[in-house]
């Protein structure tokens, strides 16, 4: 199976910590150059570019921001010279009925959900070459429905509508366009807004009996990064332990 990315350049969106983190390291890992944006956690995102050596770039950016994302695409340009993987992993959630839903927070969640995937894809794709890669992160919640989370899963459901329609936009170019849907993974993002009660009863529901880990996302990341998943395309992976099920 060929996972060698030698030459190529990715961008992951929020990698420096959490799941971004994990796939950043897997893709150098296999050769690539990356450029990780951050949202705020300077000192975490210089540790990051200290550990993984000169083929990682470290940007700070708002994701929602179109000039600030323009900056990321320049910065992996002005460093490597190409774009060929894209990876829109930055991201909100947030847990709340409709009814109890302040606006701040719908403008948080689909700001950095949509409109920050959308500006990315909108800086970067003018510049990806042949056999280039999108990869979106969703979730598992758009299979299950949970209540209390219709403002983050209808995030999610976007970015899938999404991929479906820019595979076919893109196909013609070599360029295929995924995403991967994760179940519960043990990120502070997750324990944000889940107490350990909560985050047990996911690992218990969950067929291999545990929540994940990054490096279970990163992985497949990785896969449809590479040469071995260049026949997929406008597929969403759940990537969830079963707990879609």
């Amino acid at each position: 199976m060929n996972l060698d990315l030698t030459t190529r350049t990715a961008i992951v969106t929020g990698g420096t910590a959490g799941i971004g983190a994990a796939i950043a390291t897997e893709l150098i890992g296999l050769g690539a150059n990356v450029v990780c944006s951050y949202a705020s956690d300077h000192e975490r995102a210089e540790r990051l570019a200290s550990e993984l050596g000169n083929r990682c770039v470290t940007v700070r950016s708002d994701s929602s921001d179109p000039m600030s994302t323009i900056e990321v695409v320049d910065a992996a340009l002005s460093s490597f010279g190409s774009i060929d993987i894209v990876v829109a992993n930055a991201g909100q959630t947030a847990r709340s009925p409709i009814d109890a839903t302040a606006k701040d927070v719908y403008d948080r969640v689909f700001d950095a959900n949509v409109r920050g995937v959308w500006t990315l894809l909108e800086a970067a794709t003018p510049h990806l070459g042949s056999d280039s890669r999108i990869i979106m992160l969703s979730s598992v919640r758009t299979a299950m429905n949970t209540p209390g989370t219709a403002l983050y899963t209808a995030s999610k459901a976007a970015i899938e509508a999404i991929v479906r329609i820019l595979a076919k936009e893109l196909g013609p170019t070599g360029c295929s366009v995924n995403a991967v849907a994760p179940g519960a993974t043990d990120t502070a993002l997750l324990r944000s807004v889940n107490d350990q009660d909560a985050i047990d009863a996911m690992a218990a529901s969950t067929p291999l009996r545990r929540v994940g880990q990054p490096n279970d996302i990163a992985s497949i990341v990785a896969f449809l990064a590479s040469p071995a998943g260049k026949w997929i395309t406008g597929q969403t992976i759940y990537a969830d332990g079963g707990l879609g099920l």
